[in-house]
Parts: structure tokens; C-alpha cells; sequence
């Protein structure tokens, strides 16, 4: 696919998803409700309609080879699953573990694509842990993590790049619900 061809498509997608974001912002009240009622449902088909079919249509039909840093993932993933240690039969600069787990998704499907779906698939279920803390104490909670699915840069970088930052946010939403679980201390 030739690159004019990519930047057109990547255009539409932006002005695509910018839309969606209109939408979303103007029907706020229309998104509380499917909180207070369908919030699995709505969630689920966020993720269908702006991640797993978007997916499906990059790698599987328009048989797209991932880009970014997932070769370089993809290198160090397949080291790991040969059984290799890091850093001793490959390099990685991510800590130790990440080349492991980044490999469990090779042993179902070796291809460097599958390193992306995991990435679609952490991400879904990081942003599914933060609606669900954020859920009793914010009535849009569902409407920011539809928000956040429609951003051009968030789709673009877990979709297209397969890119590990979202993880960080993990943590921190670790971090967070532990923080709010510990009593408060009052003089």
C-alpha cells in the first residue's frame, strides 16, 4: 500500500473518529443512561466496533504486518518462547518479564500480529478496570471511556503500533484502587 494511500486512510479515520467524539460529547445524557442500565453491553460493543473489528480489517483482511516497535517485541517474544534468557540470548530493553508475557500470545498464533491484539486486549482490559472504578462516583464514566477508544492517537497507537505505555497506566490504576481501599486516617 503505497504511503499516499495510508495517509488518505489514516485522514478518514481521524475525521471518522473526531465525529464520534462530536457525537458522543452532544448525547451525554443519552450515554448516562446506557450506564445506569447497559453499561456491559455499550462497553463490549465499544470495544467490538473500535478495536477488534478495526483489527480484523488491518491484519486479517487487509493483511497489514504490524509496525512500530512490535519487530522488535516480535524478536524478543520469539526468543523467549525458544526458552532463551534475556538479555543473555536476546537483547530487550524492557524489564525481564515483558519479553514472557509478550510471548504468550505466540504459542497460540506466531505472528508478530498476535503481540498486537494483546496489546488491543490489555488495553480493553485496563480501560474496563478504570470505568469500573471510576463507574459509582462519576456519571460519564462510560461517555470518557468511549471518548478515550475514539481518540486518534490512542487508536492509532495500540492499534496500528501495538504500543506497551498503556501498561504503565495499569500499574497506576493498580496503585490507585489500592490507595482508595485503605481506611483514612482522622485526628
Amino acid at each position: 500500500m503505497s504511503i499516499l494511500t495510508v495517509f488518505y486512510i489514516k485522514l478518514l479515520l481521524n475525521v471518522g473518529l473526531t465525529a464520534g467524539i462530536i457525537w458522543t460529547v452532544k448525547k451525554a445524557t443519552l450515554i448516562q443512561q446506557w450506564q445506569q442500565k447497559n453499561d456491559t453491553l455499550a462497553f463490549s460493543l465499544g470495544f467490538l466496533i473500535l478495536r477488534l473489528i478495526p483489527w480484523v480489517m488491518i491484519f486479517l483482511v487487509i493483511n497489514e504486518v504490524p509496525r512500530g516497535d512490535v519487530p522488535f517485541f516480535f524478536y524478543k517474544a520469539e526468543g523467549a518462547k525458544a526458552g532463551g534468557f534475556v538479555y543473555r540470548d536476546f537483547w530487550s530493553y524492557h524489564a525481564p518479564l515483558f519479553a514472557y508475557i509478550i510471548s504468550l500470545p505466540l504459542w497460540l498464533w506466531h505472528n508478530s500480529r498476535a503481540i498486537v491484539l494483546l496489546m488491543v486486549l490489555m488495553e480493553t482490559l485496563i480501560l474496563w478496570g478504570t470505568y469500573r472504578t471510576y463507574k459509582p462516583e462519576k456519571s460519564n464514566a462510560l461517555q470518557a471511556s468511549l471518548i478515550y477508544w475514539m481518540l486518534p492517537a490512542s487508536f492509532m497507537y495500540i492499534l496500528i503500533d501495538g504500543q506497551e505505555e498503556v501498561w504503565f497506566w495499569g500499574l497506576a490504576l493498580l496503585m490507585w484502587r489500592h490507595v482508595k481501599k485503605i481506611p483514612r486516617i482522622t485526628k
